[in-house]
């Protein structure tokens, strides 16, 4: 609301008090124009109009209320991470549909193309609400996309899940990676080196996060939260790893014993395959996670590099496909998880120095 001024158009006053939840001592202050201004666009737009002071019931606060910023969000709605992503996704589809590339919607707009192309990008801070006006006039939006609009850009605004649990996540692409693969509906995924995050035990992601220099202890937090999120939200999860994967004793011998316990579980279900030495199959995909997410493409995620790509898969649906077929079935994949299981006792280990991963474990002499 802060991005209204007096020269705002009626449709954006209509949207910020319908969906927004303003009443009209908040749009004269943050218009700086007088009440009888202020109802005249109002009615111009046609708003319906409410009692003197009092909010919708259905509005989504974001901004405009401190109170709706400190509430748990349910378990069951998408982060404000994803819903930035279906923002930007929803602005983009606006302009094509309208006919128009970024560089002739900026000239429209009387904005700079590299501030349209901000616009959508999920991974820049939101654009004031004048913008977003002048966006869903000049793509000729129906009062019900910009409602739409409006409540994405109020919601995705608020703080992610995490935050709700005091748990510290300051990389851009780390906030974006996790949000938005905690909140898939499902997870197919390869690992040709280390075990899956959302598949570790405490003890393995703290033996990672001491490697990588990162904080053991909020690591640990963060990534149990997200599998307890997954877990509540239901999402479905297939992995194939490679044998590497549960031959290396990361952290040693125990940190690995209980490790494979949990790979062994969701074998045990269906849910995970190995890629046996065997096999004479030698992939040269590194790890990847498919995650399909409601009001967005299949996300491609890349664990090694943290970044996202919400454009596609780019063929790595075939990719998995062709690895799970290849992978080891249930019985066998059991056999190899209980074989690296019962040779853990036995094994000697030394420093294992990866690129970028120093500190891990692997079996001595290899």
């Amino acid at each position: 609301m802060a991005d209204l001024c007096p020269d705002s158009p009626a449709a954006d006053l209509r949207v910020v008090y319908e969906h927004g939840g303003a009443t009209v001592a908040e749009l004269i202050t943050a218009t700086g124009t007088s009440r009888a201004k202020v109802e005249d666009k109002l009615r111009r737009a046609g708003t319906r109009m409410r009692p003197p002071g009092r909010r919708p019931t259905h509005s989504v606060r974001g901004r405009l209320s401190p109170a709706a910023t400190t509430q748990p969000c349910a378990v069951s709605a998408p982060s404000p991470i994803v819903l930035r992503h279906v923002f930007a996704r929803r602005i983009r589809e606006l302009r094509v549909q309208a006919g128009l590339t970024q560089s002739q919607a900026a000239r429209r707009a009387e904005v700079a193309y590299s501030t349209l192309s901000r616009v959508e990008n999920p991974q820049t801070p939101l654009i004031g609400v004048s913008l977003l006006g002048k966006l869903c006039q000049l793509y000729d939006a129906s009062s019900s996309v910009r409602g739409e609009l409006f409540a994405l850009w109020q919601d995705s605004d608020l703080p992610p899940w995490w935050e709700h649990q005091n748990l510290r996540v300051s990389a851009e692409d780390e906030r974006t990676a996790l949000g938005v693969r905690a909140d898939a509906q499902r997870v197919h995924g390869w690992a040709e080196a280390l075990v899956p995050e959302l598949l570790r035990t405490a003890d393995y992601t703290r033996v990672i996060a001491d490697a990588m220099g990162v904080e053991p202890q909020m690591a640990v937090a963060v990534c149990s939260a997200a599998q307890r999120r997954a877990r509540q939200r239901g999402v479905e999860q297939r992995y194939v790893v490679d044998e590497t994967v549960i031959r290396r004793p990361v952290g040693g011998p125990q940190v690995m014993a209980d490790q494979i316990s949990v790979l062994r579980g969701l074998a045990a279900q269906g849910r995970l395959r190995v890629l046996a030495w065997e096999s004479g199959h030698y992939p040269l995909d590194s790890a990847f996670e498919l995650c399909s997410v409601p009001g967005l493409d299949t996300v491609l995620y890349h664990p090694r590099a943290r970044t996202i790509h919400t454009g596609g898969a780019f063929g790595h649906h075939d990719v998995f496909i062709r690895l799970w077929g290849q992978a080891e079935e249930e019985s066998a994949t059991l056999a190899l998880l209980d074989d690296a299981h019962t040779r853990l006792s036995a094994t000697t280990t030394a420093t294992l120095r990866l690129p970028g991963r120093p500190g891990l474990d692997r079996p001595g002499g290899a």
